[in-house]
C-alpha cells in the first residue's frame, strides 16, 4: 500500500525520479536544490531525500524564504536539478520567477513541482508553462468507488487510487507496476492536462470514478455550471520533458 500526497508527490513531476523512476543516477549531474517552507519540513520528506543520497546525489535543502538561493549565477546552472516541495509559497529563494525556472530547464535542469489544494498563484503560473492548469483552490480529487477503504466507516473517499498511464511506462518504476502490485493512493489537487501536446504526458490519473471538486468549507459554495473534471481527464502526475531531454 502506498500513498502519494500532493505536498509530497507533485502533480508537475518534470522528472520520473520523484515516483522511484529513476533507478540509476543522472547524466546531467549530482547537484539537487531542494525547497521547503522551513528546512526542519524536510523531514516529511526523508525517504525521498534518502533514496536520492544513496545514489550519490548531492542534496542541499533550503528554506524557500532563503533570499539568497539562485538558479542560474552568471549564466551558469548552480544545481543540475531543483525540487520545490513549497507549493503555498507566494515567493521563492532571491525572488526566483516563472522565468527563472523555465530558463533553468532550457539549460538543461531538471525540474519537479509539488502542488497543495492552497496552491500559491506563483505555482499555478509555472504549472501552465508546462502545460498543467490547476483545479481552484480548495478542490480536491474525490473517488467514491476507487478509494482506500477501512475497516470502519471512517474511509476517506478523498484518497483515491491512482491508475498508472500506459504511455508512461518508461519513465515508471517497477515499483509501481499497478499489474502486480497494490494501488498508489493520492490525496490532493488534481489538474487538467494538455493531451494534445506531444512533450507533456500523465503519469498518474484518476479512474473512471474519480472526479474533482470542492472539499471541507469550500465544498458549501454551491454547484458550478461547468461539468467537473472527471475520469481518466484527472491528472495526478504529469511529466514534461523538453526537446534537450530535461524534464
Amino acid at each position: 500500500m502506498r500513498f502519494l500526497a500532493t505536498a509530497v508527490a507533485a502533480s508537475l513531476a518534470l522528472s520520473g525520479a520523484w515516483l522511484g523512476a529513476v533507478e540509476a543516477r543522472s547524466v546531467s549531474g549530482d547537484r539537487v536544490l531542494v525547497l521547503v517552507p522551513k528546512v526542519e519540513a524536510a523531514t516529511l520528506y526523508s525517504q525521498f531525500l534518502a533514496s536520492l543520497s544513496s545514489r550519490g546525489f548531492a542534496i542541499s535543502v533550503r528554506a524557500a524564504t532563503n533570499t539568497s538561493v539562485a538558479l542560474l549565477v552568471d549564466g551558469v546552472r548552480a544545481y543540475d536539478h531543483a525540487v520545490v516541495l513549497s507549493p503555498e509559497s507566494k515567493k521563492l529563494g532571491a525572488n526566483l520567477s516563472v522565468r527563472d525556472f523555465v530558463s533553468f530547464v532550457d539549460d538543461g535542469g531538471n525540474l519537479i513541482v509539488a502542488a497543495s489544494s492552497e496552491l500559491s498563484e506563483l505555482s499555478r503560473k509555472l504549472a501552465a508553462r508546462f502545460g498543467v492548469e490547476y483545479e481552484k483552490r480548495g478542490t480536491a480529487a474525490i473517488d467514491h468507488v476507487a478509494h482506500l477503504r477501512a475497516t470502519n466507516d471512517t474511509s476517506d473517499h478523498t484518497l483515491v487510487a491512482a491508475i498508472p498511464s500506459r504511455t508512461a511506462a518508461p519513465v515508471l518504476s517497477k515499483h509501481l507496476d499497478h499489474a502486480r502490485h497494490s494501488p498508489v493512493y493520492f490525496k490532493g489537487i488534481a489538474h487538467k492536462y494538455e493531451s494534445n501536446n506531444p512533450m507533456l504526458m500523465p503519469v498518474l490519473t484518476g479512474s473512471r470514478t474519480t472526479y474533482s471538486a470542492a472539499i471541507g468549507a469550500n465544498a458549501n459554495e454551491g454547484t458550478s455550471s461547468v461539468a467537473p473534471l472527471s475520469g481518466k481527464a484527472v491528472g495526478l502526475v504529469s511529466v514534461f520533458q523538453t526537446r534537450n531531454n530535461a524534464r
